[in-house]
């Protein structure tokens, strides 16, 4: 397992190889269950991400008017 980021990129980096992964032949069943597990608990977290960084723009835009 890759250590857990918290940047966006990282966790879109980390996307990327489980579309990889399981785009692989020769994937077995439990394993490509296990990676999109993964994949959708990656993209909860891009969701989550991108939600604080919309409020943050909010935030700033608020104070700056």
């Amino acid at each position: 397992d890759q250590p857990r980021s918290r940047g966006l990129g990282d966790v879109y980096k980390r996307q990327e190889h489980i579309v990889q992964e399981l785009e692989k032949e020769d994937v077995s069943l439990e394993r490509s269950i296990e990676l999109y597990q993964k994949g959708v608990e990656l993209s909860k977290k891009c969701s989550d991400l991108l939600e604080k960084a919309e409020l943050k723009i909010q935030e700033v835009q608020s104070s700056s008017n």
